[in-house]
């Protein structure tokens, strides 16, 4: 589900990157600006604009699954902790799909009458999606651990041999490291963001 951070290129990117070129020794201010944003577009789409229909459809489908599979596990076992841990991964899995609605969803664009200048909106919107990356341990990860902890203590503490499942300290090291590499990508995604926005304030300044 986090690699859905990369969002698609949207048609408001196509429309800015498709302006005639400017002229960067007569351009404004606006218009070095609109030239910055326009140097690394594919960024800022997948980034900054948002989260569309296309990665909301694939978020839902993959929440759907994961539910699904959990909800599998609270009938075809019958041990407590495992039971226990299928449901939070179910509750779990619903509060990270709420809060990317509600922290990655896309903003509309704002329109000619608005007081908000185009410049200030994208900017907005890269500070708004470094924030989200930034705490994706808090909102994304931290949702899911309480139901894979229960899990896999009903894992390991679960004697029999028929479950397919692995145990021991090096499957839950291995699920740690990949929780740890989620939260590492996404630190480096926040990273350059900053740096998209150091280069627009350049250009403000």
């Amino acid at each position: 589900m986090a690699d859905d951070y990369l969002f698609k290129y949207s048609s408001s990117a196509h429309s800015m990157t498709a302006r005639p070129p400017l002229n960067a020794a007569s351009a404004s201010q606006n218009d070095r600006y609109q030239l910055a944003i326009a140097s690394f577009g594919p960024d800022i789409a997948r980034f900054a604009m948002g989260y569309e229909r296309d990665g909301a459809k694939r978020q839902e489908l993959v929440a759907l699954l994961v539910c699904a599979g959990f909800a599998h596990y609270l009938w075809a076992f019958p041990d407590p902790l495992m039971r226990a841990g299928s449901l939070l991964s179910i509750l779990g899995t619903l509060v990270v799909v709420w809060q990317l609605r509600r922290r990655a969803s896309s903003r509309p664009r704002p329109g000619v009458e608005s007081a908000l200048p185009s410049r200030d909106f994208h900017r907005a919107e890269l500070i708004r999606q470094r924030d989200a990356l930034r705490s994706v341990w808090l909102w994304y990860v931290a949702p899911l651990v309480p139901g894979m902890v229960v899990f896999r203590l009903g894992v390991n503490a679960n004697p029999d041999p028929s479950l397919p499942f692995a145990r021991g300290w090096a499957a839950d090291g291995f699920i740690a490291g990949v929780v740890l590499l989620v939260i590492l990508i996404n630190l480096y995604g926040a990273h350059k963001l900053q740096r998209q926005i150091d280069q627009l304030d350049q250009v403000n300044a």
